[in-house]
C-alpha cells in the first residue's frame, strides 16, 4: 500500500444509497484524506481478501490503522475524520454493537429503497482518492 492511504472507505459502488453517503463524506469530512474503493474493484478484492475479508456488498468496510471495520464499527470510526458536529454521531457507539448493527442492517436490507441510481461527481482534486485497480 503506498503511503497517504492509510483510511480507504469500501463500499457498494453500483448502489445508489451508498454513492450518496460517499459523496456526503467527501462534503463532511474534515481533511482530503480518506480513499475510496468500490468493493467491486480488483483492488478492493485483492485488498480485503488480503485481510482475511470476504467482502460482501451490503456493508461497508473502513480500513484505518492497519484494521478493517465493519457494519456499524466502520460507521463510528469514520466519524473520526468528520468535521464537527458530525463526528459527535460516535458516540452511539456506546450502544451495544449488536444493537447498532442491527439497525444497520435494517438499512442496508433496505438501501435501494431508501436511494437508487445515484452516481458520484468528485471533483478534479477528489477524483485521484477513488482507487480502482
Amino acid at each position: 500500500m503506498s503511503k497517504g492511504k492509510e483510511h480507504i472507505v469500501f463500499y457498494d459502488g453500483d448502489c445508489g444509497f451508498c454513492n450518496r453517503a460517499v459523496q456526503w463524506i467527501l462534503e463532511k469530512e474534515k481533511s482530503p484524506i480518506i480513499y475510496f474503493s468500490a468493493i467491486q474493484s480488483p483492488f478492493a478484492q485483492r485488498f480485503l481478501n488480503g485481510k482475511g475479508v470476504m467482502p460482501d456488498l451490503s456493508t461497508v468496510y473502513f480500513y484505518s490503522e492497519d484494521q478493517v471495520y465493519s457494519e456499524s464499527t466502520a460507521a463510528f470510526q469514520l466519524c473520526l475524520f468528520l468535521r464537527n458536529p458530525y463526528r459527535f454521531l460516535r458516540f452511539f457507539r456506546v450502544l451495544p454493537r449488536t444493537l447498532t448493527n442491527a439497525v444497520y442492517r435494517a438499512i442496508a436490507k433496505r438501501r435501494d429503497r431508501i436511494a437508487s441510481g445515484y452516481c458520484i461527481a468528485p471533483t478534479p482534486a477528489q477524483k485521484d482518492r477513488f482507487i480502482k485497480e
